[in-house]
């Protein structure tokens, strides 16, 4: 599947696993959702799909930003709960996640990235930095993972080891059902932030 879908498909599967009761929770499951939806397609290198996981990246960029101003806006919340993180955890964990996104990078397409290693490392690393974020992350890594495997190209679920490979073999990445699945997290992650928002602004 393609970036935006993926961002949309990470957004509502956080939405889903955080059910956020506060303003901090939605944020971070927007962010997170969107980051862990993106991330995966860092190893796209030289295509239109390489270009579509820049747009992907960009998008997500835009998310988090919107939810650090709005945090900042309140004056509380994500940022921080970042402030109040050991400062050696925050550290390691931003490293740790500079490091598997350049690995990531340098790997073929849909292996670390596309991985259990890669999910666990990668997901850690942030919930080091801010565990609703990593939450977040590993709801958006585990969508992207499962929606690309309806596609026709093998992932290495198992990495380091390239085989066994898996794959569905249902559809294309960029096809109809790509269209569908985009146009349909899109609708459902807006529904769940206006009824989590409801239940934020309300006390509910």
């Amino acid at each position: 599947m393609l970036g935006k879908t993926h961002i949309a498909a990470g957004v509502t599967a956080a939405l889903l696993l955080l059910h956020p009761t506060t303003v901090l929770g939605i944020g971070a499951a927007v962010a997170g959702g969107a980051l862990g939806g993106a991330v995966c397609d860092i190893d796209c290198k030289g295509t239109k799909r390489s270009r579509d996981a820049i747009k992907g990246g960009v998008i997500a960029a835009v998310c988090i930003a919107v939810v650090i101003a709005v945090d900042l806006y309140l004056g509380n919340g994500l940022i921080n709960a970042i402030r109040n993180t050991v400062g050696t955890q925050l550290l390691c964990g931003c490293i740790g996640f500079i490091a598997c996104c350049f690995w990531g990078a340098l790997s073929p397409h849909r292996t670390f990235t596309h991985s259990a290693v890669g999910l666990f490392l990668m997901s850690l690393c942030v919930w080091l930095v801010c565990r609703p974020l990593g939450v977040a992350v590993f709801a958006g890594m585990i969508s992207h993972i499962l929606l690309d495997l309806l596609n026709r190209r093998r992932i290495a679920l198992l990495y380091p080891l390239r085989k066994p490979a898996f794959c569905l073999r249902l559809c294309d990445s960029d096809g109809v059902v790509n269209r569908v699945l985009a146009w349909g997290f899109t609708a459902v992650s807006v529904i769940l932030l206006l009824y989590f928002g409801s239940k934020v602004l309300t006390g509910r």
